[in-house]
């Protein structure tokens, strides 16, 4: 079996150890270089140009978010996973736009961490149950008018809609969501714009948020 190249970054030495330690637990893991902020990150990515590049939010130089877009743009076969403490849906909003493949709260269960990493490696996306449940918590249905948050709203799409709004909120891509559906990417719109229609919402931001109030994401699903 190949292994999968990983690129630590953290500005906490122990974090990375700790992550390093749990990876060489799998024999699917190689970490070949650890970084303390985004532009050590960067220069790493550049000399060995590995499969998945974990990284935290909050580091000098160069903050984790705009790391993985630069990573995304210059690597983007990369999977990029985000481990992170911050629980603020603002953060998962932004990084989801850009396309990351993960997002994991630090103080999830190594066996979570694990599992998730190794679903990423095969290609899929993993957003932690933990992760949306605290950025659910913070979403104010009365402040934001693209939010229409409850069960009424849930129940006027219909099974398909759901299993796609689902996907949706997990940051998958429409061609993504087609392939794993075995469908066309333009049924998969027609789909989003119907959903769209349905719930009031103009806007894929809202979408998502609209999924994580009501819990409608995939990873809760796939348990």
């Amino acid at each position: 079996m190949e292994k999968t190249d990983v690129l630590i970054a953290d500005d906490h030495p122990m974090v990375r150890e700790g992550l390093r330690s749990l990876l060489e637990t799998e024999k699917g893991f190689n970490v070949v270089a650890e970084a303390g902020d985004g532009e050590e990150a960067l220069k790493y990515m550049e000399r060995h140009k590995p499969m998945m590049a974990i990284l935290d939010i909050s580091m000098p130089k160069l903050n984790g978010i705009d790391t993985a877009r630069q990573i995304l743009k210059r690597w983007p076969k990369t999977r990029v996973v985000m481990l992170t403490m911050h629980h603020d849906e603002a953060f998962l909003v932004k990084v989801m736009e850009i396309g990351v493949q993960g997002y994991l709260l630090k103080d999830a269960a190594g066996d979570e961490i694990l599992r998730a990493l190794k679903r990423i490696a095969e290609g899929e996306k993993y957003f932690s149950q933990s992760a949306m449940e605290a950025i659910g918590r913070h979403i104010s249905k009365k402040n934001d008018p693209n939010v229409l948050a409850d069960k009424e709203a849930a129940e006027r799409l219909t099974k398909r809609e759901l299993q796609i709004l689902s996907f949706i909120a997990e940051g998958m891509s429409t061609p993504e969501i087609a392939k794993k559906l075995y469908l066309s990417p333009r049924t998969v719109d027609t789909h989003r714009a119907n959903i769209m229609h349905k719930l009031n919402i103009h806007q894929a931001t809202g979408l998502v948020r609209f999924a994580l109030e009501n819990r409608l994401f995939a990873s809760d699903k796939t348990k």
